[in-house]
């Protein structure tokens, strides 16, 4: 049996949704990854492939990649255009992952026409439905053909992941994601899921239990993409990867034998100076923090109960250390206010030196906690949540549009100041 993983998107980073099980049936299929984003095909250059690779099953993504199954497009507009196409110009079996399938699978799969979803992780009921010939439907996760009573996939154990197969992407050249240093970098995975909850956060039917992936596992794929690939940056897609345990003790520690650099993403309440020196010399380049605002009452409706001055100290020590910072800030909030904006552009500007800011409008997404909050139960919300959040988005604050991108145009002048500042010092 042939199967074949094309991605849609514009970010180009090794998509580990696809790598994961396409290297779990390379024992029993013939498998192949094409890479449509980092190639920018056209949907007619991906037909052809698929003409000419004749797959029998073809599975497609509904988010851009990996990194945006966390924060992906309300809309499936790409994928669902792909899946017709190929549909009508093939014979293949199609099976979609990804958010939108596992929070909206009956939408998603009449508005795609797919054969079958994987509803959660894919990766290891992907590889058991393909390896049964797509009859075992009692997998978990699998939805499609009259079965939508099986829950959703989630891989409780880390360890039943492969250590990745990267000859499967080989021809393919990844940049360094936030490392300008470096013109290529690879993704790596470390652990899945989060201890805290955030009203916000897209993780509450998936993703949302903490694992960690054994270190042995981690540190021998790094090691192939060094030695075989010669990749030297890698960035770690973890959504709190400073949670510290022994386990990631361990890793740090075998990181720093590797020499290698790396980024990440973590929570500034957890985090303090000791750590931030361990991870120093182990390579860590750049830490992005999610701070969302700097005003507490903004940060306590978010339910993520982070110490203002706190968060101020570790930004700084961060910085002084020696790791680049980036943070991120969100408007549209619930509760926001012009006073609790001017509080956090005002701790922007004070941390100017210290710290890149990206912001952007927030999104409550289905399932999530915002969504219920901001949009009830409505009856008119209907079957595609999505749609009607793409719809009413604008409702969400009470803060006036033109002062939330007021706010943002400002933060971003600090960012090129800074820059400019750095430049011609």
């Amino acid at each position: 049996m042939k199967d074949i993983f094309p991605g849609p998107g514009k970010i180009s980073i090794q998509s580990l949704d696809f790598i994961y099980p396409a290297t779990l049936l390379t024992e029993t299929h013939d498998v192949e990854i094409y890479d449509a984003n980092i190639l920018d095909s056209s949907y007619e250059q991906i037909l052809e492939f698929v003409e000419r690779y004749s797959p029998d099953v073809t599975i497609l993504t509904t988010a851009p990649n990996y990194l945006f199954w966390r924060c992906c497009p309300l809309g499936i507009s790409t994928p669902k255009e792909l899946s017709l196409l190929i549909k009508k110009e093939s014979d293949t079996k199609l099976i979609l992952i990804g958010p939108h399938p596992t929070v909206s699978p009956e939408w998603v799969i009449n508005e795609c026409q797919a054969d079958f979803l994987i509803r959660g992780e894919p990766e290891i009921s992907l590889y058991e439905f393909i390896k049964s010939n797509l009859e075992d439907t009692n997998i978990k996760g699998v939805y499609g053909n009259g079965v939508t009573t099986n829950g959703i996939a989630v891989v409780d154990n880390l360890e039943d992941l492969p250590v990745c197969d990267y000859s499967l992407i080989k021809q393919y050249k990844y940049h360094a994601y936030l490392a300008k240093n470096y013109k290529t970098g690879a993704i790596i995975e470390f652990s899945r899921g989060c201890k805290f909850n955030c009203i916000f956060c897209f993780n509450q039917l998936f993703r949302n239990k903490y694992r960690a992936r054994p270190v042995y596992k981690v540190i021998e794929e790094i090691k192939l993409l060094k030695e075989k690939y010669g990749y030297q940056y890698f960035y770690f897609i973890d959504e709190l990867f400073n949670y510290d345990t022994p386990q990631f003790r361990l890793l740090l520690k075998e990181l720093k034998e590797l020499n290698i650099q790396f980024g990440c993403q973590c929570r500034p309440d957890i985090m303090n100076e000791d750590l931030l020196k361990e991870m120093k010399n182990a390579g860590c380049l750049i830490i992005e923090y999610g701070i969302e605002s700097f005003a507490k009452e903004i940060l306590y409706g978010l339910h993520k109960n982070i110490n203002v001055k706190k968060s101020k100290y570790i930004i700084e020590k961060t910085s002084e250390i020696g790791i680049t910072t980036r943070g991120f800030i969100l408007y549209g909030l619930p509760d926001e206010n012009i006073k609790s904006l001017e509080t956090t552009r005002r701790m922007v500007w004070a941390l100017n030196s210290k710290i890149f800011i990206g912001s952007n409008i927030v999104i409550p997404y289905p399932t999530t906690q915002l969504f219920k909050q901001v949009y009830g139960s409505k009856t008119e919300i209907g079957k595609s949540e999505w749609n009607y959040c793409s719809k009413n988005i604008g409702k969400l604050s009470h803060t006036h549009k033109f002062v939330i991108m007021l706010y943002r145009y400002i933060i971003h002048v600090q960012n090129r100041a800074k820059l400019l500042y750095k430049k011609y010092k």
